[in-house]
């Protein structure tokens, strides 16, 4: 298991170097948390220290895919697998394992250039996403990134049976590896706000724990203190969340646009 004080645990089964797998998780943990920038480094320097890693490649390409705020960055994506190799073929080669290949495969399909028609693309997306799922129930990444995929079509495209779906691969992910950071964070939202019951409130509270560095967790464990009506908490996690934002702003030498101000407001 890989653990980063305040982000979370994860527990992976991709075979990269012993020099490059801290970085790696890292890497990992700072995209669950959607710090992406911080994210974006750790998978360049284990993709550095072990060239052939395609998880780490793949890790950085998603580091740029932000489907909950719709600002995906193509180029920065594509750049990240080209680093890999320059064809999908080689890179796919690359990946030494079935659920390597499978997530490689989203991510070659995410930012990839011709795939057709974006309904030709979403298509193909979601088919993948569904193999990777009927392959590897067994491996908490895969849940995660499966109920993921699903959390953001109830979200945003506002399809009711996503939430279903997304809710029963995270209970499952959670059976696996109770303090990862994207299972909390997926079972939180596809958990329509009029269900929230004492289980997910507690959920909040195990989220806002293991992950009390994320300015995310702090925020998305807000929502079902809304729900209970449970408003100290609720303006408690907000505040918090933008009192992170501050602080990473700082240390890290940032602007204004780099505060939550949703938490804020």
């Amino acid at each position: 298991n890989a653990q980063v004080s305040g982000l979370g645990e994860v527990k992976t089964q991709y075979r990269g170097s012993d020099a490059a797998m801290p970085y790696f998780e890292k890497g990992l943990l700072h995209l669950y948390a959607m710090d992406y920038k911080e994210a974006a480094e750790n998978f360049s320097m284990a993709q550095l220290l072990d060239p052939n890693f395609a998880m780490a490649a793949w890790g950085e390409a998603m580091s740029y895919y932000r489907p909950f705020t719709g600002e995906t960055q193509m180029t920065g994506g594509q750049a990240a697998l080209y680093k890999l190799a320059v064809t999908e073929d080689k890179r796919l080669a690359k990946a030494e394992t079935s659920i390597e290949k499978g997530l490689l495969n989203i991510a070659e399909i995410i930012f990839s250039k011709d795939r057709g028609t974006q309904y030709q693309k979403d298509t193909a997306l979601s088919n993948a996403y569904e193999n990777l799922y009927l392959l590897h129930q067994d491996e908490t990444e895969a849940l995660v990134w499966y109920a993921m995929h699903h959390l953001e079509k109830y979200l945003i495209k506002n399809e009711k049976s996503s939430a279903a779906l997304a809710l029963k691969a995270t209970q499952k992910a959670l059976s696996q590896s109770p303090g990862h950071p994207g299972a909390l964070f997926c079972k939180i939202l596809s958990t329509p706000a009029n269900e929230v019951k004492t289980e997910i409130t507690e959920t909040a509270r195990h989220y806002q724990k293991t992950a009390e560095a994320s300015v995310i967790a702090r925020h998305i464990a807000s929502r079902p203190f809304a729900a209970a009506g449970l408003w100290k908490e609720f303006t408690d996690a907000n505040t918090a969340a933008f009192a992170l934002s501050e602080k990473n702003r700082s240390s890290r030498k940032g602007g204004i646009d780099d505060l939550f101000f949703h938490a804020f407001w």
